[in-house]
C-alpha cells in the first residue's frame, strides 16, 4: 500500500527554498548538523504506533480486545464520516467493502470473532482487490482496511491461546530465552505464520496511513497493544530455539557480527568500466541547489559519495556491527524473504531480528572469505572451459532479507541514529524503509513510482541502473504492475547477471550503468527508472521514496 492516497506534486514545483539558479558554494552548505530523524515529522507522526510492551501477552490481548471493540462499536461522527466516505467512494469494490465492514463490526460486537475475522479478511481482500483496479480516492480505504486486518489479528492471536498465559513472561523474558515452551499446548507453525504476516501487515497499514495524514492516535488505545500481543505470542512459539541461541552470543563487536570495511575482493565483485559508472559527486560539492538542478529536475541519478559520514550518522558505527541490534532490539517481529528473485526464492516468514541475525546475517558474515576463494576457484575453472555458478547464486549461506520494512517506525529509538537527507527538504515521505540482508540478496530489475535516496549504512552492493522510455524497455521485457493508478511500478522476468538469452534475446542490448555502494554513499534513483541490486556481503541500507 506504498502508493494509497500518496501526495503528489502536481504543475510546476516551487523550490525557492532551494535558491534555484545560483552557484553551488560552500555558501549552500548547511553550517551545522540536520536535527535527527526522531524530531522529523514524518517520524513523529507515527510515534508509538507499535510501542515495545513488557506486559504479559494475555494481559495485552485483554486490553487490546477491550479497546478495539469500544473503537468498533463507537458510532459517533467519525465513524459515521468515514463510513458514509466508503460507501459513496468511486471505488468499483466500494458497496461491498463497506457491506462487509458492517458485518464484520457486527459479528465483531457480538463476540462472534471467528465471524468477525472472515468478514475482516473479506473487507482486506476488497480493499486490495481496489489497489490493483485503481488508487483509494479516500482515506477510509486505510481505515476500513486496518480494521478488516485487526479483525483477523485478534481472532489469530486469540485461537492460538491453547492454555492460559499468564505466566508466559514478558517480551525480554522471550528475547532472552527465560520462557520455557509449555507443554499442555501444541503450537502450530502455520498459525504462528500468520499471526506474523497479520501483525506486519496491520503494521505497515498504520504506517502508511500516520504518514498519509490520517489520525493514528484515535487507534492506538488498541493498536500498539494487538500488534505487542501478536508479537510475544510469535516469539513465543519458538521460544525454546531462541534460548538456545541467545546464551551463545558472542562479545560485542565479536568477529561474527561485524560486517567487512571494504569492498570483497574476487569474481563476485564486478569489475566497473569507466564508460558505464554512474555519475558521482562528493557530498561536499553537492547542494541543495545543484542536486535540483542537475539530477531532480532532469531525473539524471547520481552517487553523492561520503554524504552519510557528512551528516554524522551514528548508523555507520551502530550497524557496523550487529551485536548491539541483537541485543538491545532482538526480540522484534520482522519480515524476512527466503531466498532471492527468480533464484530458488522460498517466499516470506516472520521471524525475530534474533534469529535473523544468527541463523542467517552472522552465517554471511563468517562465510565471506569462503565465498570468494570459491568464486576465484570458480573463474579458473571457466578460463578451462569448466564453468562455474552465476554471481547471483549464493551457495555458502542461505539467502535472507528483511527488505522494505519499516524498521524505524517500528523502533523509534533507531531514528536517533540517522536524519532525513537537505535534498528532500519540503518532499512528500513515504514510509522509511530499512533493508537488511545476506550475501547475494538480489532485488530483481524493476521500476518505481517514486523518486528514491537509497542510503547504504553498512556493507556493499552492486547496482544497475538501465535507460528508459519505450526503446529501452521493450529490450528489458518490462510489465507494468498496477497500472492504472498512480502506484505503477514495472517488473521484468530477467536473471540481470544470468540472463537466457535464448527467451530474452534483445537484454544483451540494453543499456545501463553501475557502480557499487559503500557505507556512505547515498544513491538517487528517478521514479520510472529501471534498477538492479545485488548484495556482495551482509549489508544494510535505509532508502526514503519521495
Amino acid at each position: 500500500f506504498q502508493g494509497a492516497l500518496r501526495a503528489r506534486p502536481t504543475g510546476a514545483m516551487s523550490w525557492e527554498i532551494f535558491e534555484v539558479g545560483r552557484p553551488a558554494s560552500e555558501a549552500d552548505r548547511p553550517t551545522s548538523l540536520l536535527p535527527r530523524a526522531i524530531v522529523h515529522p514524518h517520524f513523529t507522526c507515527c510515534s508509538g504506533v507499535w510501542p515495545d510492551h513488557e506486559a504479559d501477552v494475555l494481559e495485552e490481548l485483554q486490553r487490546a480486545e477491550t479497546s478495539l471493540r469500544e473503537c468498533s462499536n463507537r458510532y459517533d461522527a467519525s465513524y459515521m464520516a468515514w463510513s458514509k466516505a466508503l460507501r459513496t467512494s468511486s471505488g468499483v469494490y466500494a458497496r461491498e467493502a463497506h457491506l462487509a465492514l458492517q458485518h464484520a463490526r457486527c459479528a465483531f460486537a457480538a463476540s462472534n470473532d471467528v465471524l468477525a475475522a472472515n468478514h475482516g479478511r473479506s473487507l482486506a481482500d476488497l480493499c486490495a482487490a481496489q489497489l490493483e483496479e485503481g488508487d483509494w480516492d479516500d482515506r477510509c480505504w486505510q481505515e476500513a482496511n486496518l480494521f478488516g486486518l485487526a479483525y483477523q489479528l485478534a481472532q489469530a492471536v486469540n485461537a492460538q491461546l491453547w492454555v492460559p498465559l499468564s505466566a508466559c513472561g514478558t517480551l525480554p523474558d522471550v528475547a532472552r530465552g527465560g520462557v520455557q515452551r509449555t507443554t499442555g499446548g501444541k503450537w502450530r507453525a502455520q498459525a504462528a505464520a500468520d499471526c506474523g504476516r497479520l501483525t506486519i501487515a496491520l503494521f505497515n497499514m498504520a504506517v502508511v496511513a500516520g504518514a498519509s495524514g490520517s489520525p493514528i492516535s484515535k487507534w492506538q488505545p488498541w493498536l500498539g497493544l494487538l500488534l505487542s500481543a501478536s508479537e510475544l505470542l510469535v516469539a513465543r512459539a519458538d521460544a525454546q530455539e531462541l534460548r538456545s541461541q541467545v546464551d551463545t552470543a558472542g562479545a560485542a563487536g565479536a568477529p561474527g557480527l561485524r560486517l567487512p570495511s571494504s569492498v570483497p575482493s574476487g569474481p563476485l565483485t564486478p569489475q566497473l568500466g569507466r564508460t558505464l559508472s554512474i555519475c558521482s559527486a562528493d557530498d561536499q560539492d553537492m547542494s541543495c541547489a545543484r542536486f535540483f538542478q542537475e539530477h531532480l529536475q532532469p531525473a539524471r541519478p547520481v552517487l553523492i559519495r561520503g554524504h552519510l559520514e557528512s551528516q554524522g550518522w551514528a548508523a555507520l558505527d551502530y550497524f557496523g556491527s550487529l551485536d548491539r541490534l541483537r541485543s538491545e532490539h532482538g526480540h522484534r517481529l520482522v519480515p524476512v524473504n527466503l531466498g532471492s528473485p527468480l533464484v530458488g526464492y522460498r517466499g516470506v516468514v516472520h521471524m525475530s531480528l534474533c534469529r535473523l541475525i544468527d541463523d542467517h546475517l552472522a552465517p554471511s558474515i563468517r562465510t565471506q572469505a569462503a565465498a570468494e576463494q570459491a568464486a576465484a576457484a570458480a573463474a579458473l575453472e571457466r578460463g578451462t572451459g569448466a564453468g562455474g555458478p552465476p554471481p547471483d547464486e549464493e551457495s555458502h549461506c542461505n539467502v535472507a532479507y528483511m527488505s522494505q520494512h519499516h524498521l524505524l517506525h517500528q523502533v523509534p529509538q533507531l531514528q536517533a541514529l540517522i536524519a532525513v537527507p537537505p535534498f528532500l527538504l519540503g518532499r512528500n515521505l513515504s514510509p522509511v524503509n530499512v533493508w537488511l540482508g545476506t550475501r547475494g540478496t538480489v532485488t530483481s530489475l524493476h521500476s518505481d513510482p517514486d523518486d528514491n535516496l537509497l542510503c547504504q549504512v553498512a556493507g556493499y552492493k552492486y547496482v544497475r541502473l538501465y535507460r528508459t522510455g519505450p526503446a529501452h524497455d521493450s529490450k528489458l521485457y518490462a510489465h507494468s504492475m498496477r497500472a492504472k493508478g498512480n502506484n505503477r511500478f514495472g517488473t521484468s522476468p530477467v536473471r540481470v547477471e544470468a540472463p537466457d538469452t535464448s527467451a530474452y534475446p534483445l537484454f544483451l542490448e540494453a543499456e545501463y550503468d553501475e557502480t557499487i555502494l559503500g557505507p556512505g554513499d547515498v544513491l538517487y534513483i528517478p521514479r520510472s527508472h529501471w534498477h538492479y541490486v545485488r548484495a556482495l556481503s551482509t549489508s544494510v541500507s535505509i532508502n526514503f521514496w519521495f
